[in-house]
């Protein structure tokens, strides 16, 4: 599976402002949501710019994405949990 690329999904630089995604995103949603375009496509579309606004707004999430560390780029908690427990269990129980 290919890794999703955040910048690409919102068409911006990766040096891009927070102000500069927000107006993209703006553009993008208008464009996708539902409301205005109730195609299949669209709604998919929605729901991928929508995630990767998240994670380039809020700092903490963009730079661990820059940094390639997945865990914190996912919103589901159960994935969180899971990946804190295969590194756990990698690491042979002995840094708890």
């Amino acid at each position: 599976m290919e890794p999703i690329n955040y910048f690409d999904i919102l068409g911006v630089d990766p040096d891009a402002t927070t102000g500069e995604i927000k107006k993209v995103y703006r553009k993008l949603v208008f464009k996708n949501h539902p409301d205005h375009n109730p195609s299949r496509k669209a709604q998919k579309n929605f729901r991928r710019i929508t995630k990767a606004y998240k994670v380039l707004v809020d700092p903490v999430k963009r730079d661990e994405y820059v940094k390639g560390h997945n865990i914190a780029v996912t919103d589901e908690p159960w994935i969180i949990l899971k990946n804190y427990w295969a590194l756990i269990y990698k690491r042979g129980f002995k840094e708890l």
